[in-house]
């Protein structure tokens, strides 16, 4: 899966697009899944590594196979040594950084076969590092109905992060490929 990162302002609305390529390989039914990153047109919203030093261009699920979970992505900067994970001290995928204070929406829109290849996507942008996936289960957003831009009923402030973390579960058919864009939306406070 790939996404590419895009972010503009619309109507004092911070927009992070990324486009999503998925694919299902049909050899031992697995899954291979790559995002690609870019917050390079922002200047007050940033998508980054796992410390904060470094903005990201792509975030990889690792081959998996259909209809699980797919958790354990990790983003180019920090490599597959340094994985999001879940539990006693959680890593996230990524950081958002925001120098403006913003109410967080997100939207994914299939671009070509998103709808049969990915049942849903979740995301949790949270202040936390000691996330367990129970709690991420009851606290994330479930993306499924494709273009309908969700409230994360989260919200950033000045010069403060959010711990990006990002799940797929797959389609149980096998062979599929798609792609997608996600947007995190900011609307100023």
């Amino acid at each position: 899966m790939k996404i590419n990162l895009k972010e503009f302002i619309f109507f004092a609305v911070l927009t992070l697009a990324t486009t999503l390529i998925a694919q299902m390989v049909v050899l031992a039914g697995t899954n291979d899944a790559t995002q690609e990153a870019s917050s390079s047109k922002a200047t007050t919203m940033a998508i980054k590594n796992q410390d904060g030093t470094s903005e990201i261009t792509t975030i990889t699920f690792p081959a998996a196979a259909p209809s699980t979970e797919v958790t354990d992505a990790w983003n180019d900067v920090d490599g597959s040594g340094s994985k999001q994970a879940f539990g006693g001290t959680s890593v996230p995928v990524a950081w958002l950084v925001s120098a403006t204070d913003y109410n967080l929406h997100v939207s994914v829109t299939e671009v070509t076969g998103w709808d049969t290849l990915v049942v849903d996507e979740n995301i949790l942008c949270s202040d936390s590092l000691t996330l367990d996936s129970t709690t991420f289960d009851s606290n994330s957003y479930a993306l499924s109905t494709w273009g309908t831009v969700t409230d994360m009923g989260t919200q950033t402030v000045t010069s403060t992060l959010k711990y990006f973390y990002l799940t797929i579960n797959l389609d149980a058919a096998a062979g599929k490929t798609g792609s997608s864009t996600i947007a995190v939306l900011g609307e100023t406070i």
